[in-house]
């Protein structure tokens, strides 16, 4: 297993347990933060359908047109280069595809 498999799983198991204590409500940006993150990280393994579900956990509306909004959220904690902010862009386009398909979205 690589470092980035590891560090994703490990991300995943520490949002699970920040969310059954409420850090989701009390730190939202910073929980939405490190969702995108990890799912960003997750590309292409089984994770990243957690991380896109763990996204209903936010207040945020996943759908296309609240890109602009997440990140300015995701750039308060961290200032990402460009290739990375394409990264966070697809898996936010992702998310919204899968919970589009679900949800019935346009």
């Amino acid at each position: 297993m690589g470092l980035h498999s590891r560090l994703t799983e490990k991300l995943m198991l520490a949002l699970d347990e920040s969310s059954a204590l409420g850090f989701h409500e009390k730190q939202a940006d910073f929980f939405l933060w490190a969702t995108i993150l990890g799912g960003t990280a997750a590309r292409e393994t089984a994770l990243q359908s957690w991380f896109i579900e763990n996204l209903r956990c936010t207040p945020y509306e996943v759908r296309v047109d609240t890109w602009p909004t997440i990140a300015s959220i995701l750039s308060s904690f961290l200032l990402l280069d460009e290739p990375h902010q394409e990264d966070c862009r697809r898996f936010w386009d992702k998310a919204c595809d899968t919970m589009g398909a679900r949800t019935g979205w346009p």
